[in-house]
């Protein structure tokens, strides 16, 4: 029941979650236990942070106009003290340490539905870069816990056959032509392996979803800040057996770290919570 609320959570809300990697809960103004709300989560590239990851996308200034829970968890250290996501064997988990990632995330969103008032038909993630790859893993394992995600840069396995979710997903694939991290074509990382370019992931979210070869492409948009003129192109699958369409995001001339400005943070924000 929507309306319920359980004796541990008749109190103020919890100002983090998790439990070793404690992660605070940024809610909007509005928030209160009589309805459901979407959560959006961000996951960091490797070596960023939580923190960072939001303030660059400026998800948590944006939950008040449209009405979210945001929540910017921290990967594990590394042996050189960065942070990372075990998403696939190609990113990041240069050490093998096999840390289970997923099921941590997993975890904060049934904490979050169960403590925040969640609406469990509406979780979203943005991932960029190693948090890409994260994204695209949750999309793949977990399909049935989440909506939609954005990929920003990143890529997902490289073997197609590991990835058969549930149920289709929403997928949103951002990626500048001059990434000389993650190629836009595919490459391989010398500390890792071998990972799709962002077209061929964009295809087979397609072939996921049962969506029709047939797209449809908008007019350029200028959502990077140093790259002149309106670089960016949205390329939208629609007719999708799944009602989960796929976008692609093709940024021309951007690199691994786009100069994002508010016109792209408005944007994502707005096309995300659209599924």
């Amino acid at each position: 029941d929507a309306g319920s609320v359980s004796a541990v959570d008749a109190g103020p809300p919890p100002a983090f979650l998790g439990d070793e990697r404690r992660v605070p809960v940024l809610l909007p103004d509005a928030w209160n236990r009589n309805q459901r709300w979407p959560l959006v989560i961000l996951l960091h590239g490797y070596s960023a942070s939580g923190g960072g990851q939001d303030a660059y996308f400026g998800v948590s200034d944006r939950r008040n106009d449209f009405g979210f829970i945001a929540l910017a968890p921290d990967g594990n250290r590394d042996r050189r003290g960065n942070r990372f996501w075990n998403a696939t064997s190609t990113c990041c988990d240069f050490w093998r340490t096999r840390v289970d990632d997923l099921a941590y995330i997993r975890g904060l969103i049934a904490e979050a539905i169960d403590r925040l008032s969640v609406d469990p038909n509406r979780v979203y993630l943005i991932g960029h870069s190693n948090g890409g790859f994260m994204s695209t893993r949750i999309a793949c394992d977990a399909a049935e816990e989440i909506t939609a995600v954005v990929n920003v840069a990143g890529s997902g396995f490289n073997d197609e056959a590991r990835c058969e979710p549930s149920r289709a997903v929403g997928y949103i694939q951002v990626h500048g032509t001059q990434d000389t991290v993650i190629r836009y074509p595919g490459g391989r990382l010398q500390a890792g392996g071998a990972y799709p370019g962002a077209e061929v992931v964009v295809e087979r979210w397609r072939a996921r979803n049962g969506c029709m070869t047939t797209s449809s492409t908008s007019e350029g948009e200028d959502f990077d800040r140093v790259v002149p003129g309106a670089e960016t192109v949205r390329t939208v699958w629609s007719e999708c057996a799944g009602r989960r369409p796929v976008q692609l995001w093709t940024m021309e001339g951007t690199r691994h770290v786009p100069g994002f400005n508010n016109a792209f943070r408005d944007a994502v924000l707005e096309a995300l919570l659209s599924y």
